[in-house]
């Protein structure tokens, strides 16, 4: 039977079809995943999936990790947050279920154990580099390197020292959350990836694989590996 993979509810319908394409494509079974109100829903949601992935989108309301809005900050949705933070402490804390987050997705998880994230790179002088690349670079293309580190998951994924990522995101994490470690740092020292420390599957990604699959198809890697972690066995709800 196929693993049923939760996937977060975008505000893009195009965009979320590239989510739900990726798993199909991986050998899973794709369930969109709405907001819901009532945050004690949570657990039900939980115990119908064998995997999550967060997905990307808006800021999020630095609130959520104690600062102040600096200049550069953009569009947050203030519910989302609420929503996805707290499945994601449900999920870290209280299950084994394996789970992907694709930017936006990744800086979820960060700050929900904890970690914080700069609100806009340029503005706030982290890098001289763009890494906002959306009306530059087409989704579907690499626009620059990554560093692996070895040993981690994505290295043991992908097999290589160095990796050509696509960009398109202004925000980037400042302080690593609570029992995850940085994986993927730029050449700008830009952090890319975070993985949870330990045998678990808890990988957060700030570019984003999914559009890169027609031309790339080797980035499906991350997909096919992420549902072999996906199962039932475990669960602790």
């Amino acid at each position: 039977m196929k693993p049923i993979i939760g996937i977060l509810a975008t505000n893009c319908e195009g965009t979320q079809g590239n989510y739900i394409r990726a798993v199909e494509r991986a050998g899973g079974c794709p369930v969109v995943l709405s907001r819901v109100e009532n945050l004690s829903n949570i657990k039900s949601i939980i115990q119908i999936i064998d995997g999550i992935i967060f997905t990307g989108g808006t800021d999020i309301n630095p609130l959520n990790y104690e600062e102040m809005p600096y200049a550069g900050l953009e569009l947050v949705d203030p519910a989302r947050d609420n929503f996805e933070i707290d499945l994601a402490k449900s999920i870290l804390l209280d299950t084994d279920i394996p789970v992907l987050g694709i930017c936006r997705g990744m800086q979820v998880l960060n700050v929900a154990t904890g970690g914080s994230l700069y609100q806009d790179l340029l503005s706030q002088k982290v890098t001289e580099f763009n890494h906002l690349l959306t009306e530059v670079f087409p989704r579907d293309e690499l626009s620059h390197i990554v560093n692996v580190t070895n040993p981690s998951k994505l290295y043991d994924i992908f097999q290589v020292d160095k990796i050509a990522v696509n960009s398109f995101h202004h925000q980037g994490i400042k302080t690593v959350g609570e029992t995850f470690e940085a994986t993927m740092i730029s050449e700008d020292n830009i952090i890319e990836a975070i993985e949870m420390k330990g045998n678990r599957f808890v990988v957060g990604v700030q570019w984003h694989p999914e559009m890169l699959l027609e031309r790339y198809p080797q980035y499906l890697k991350l997909f096919t590996s992420f549902l072999e972690y996906c199962h039932k066995e475990g669960i602790k709800v």
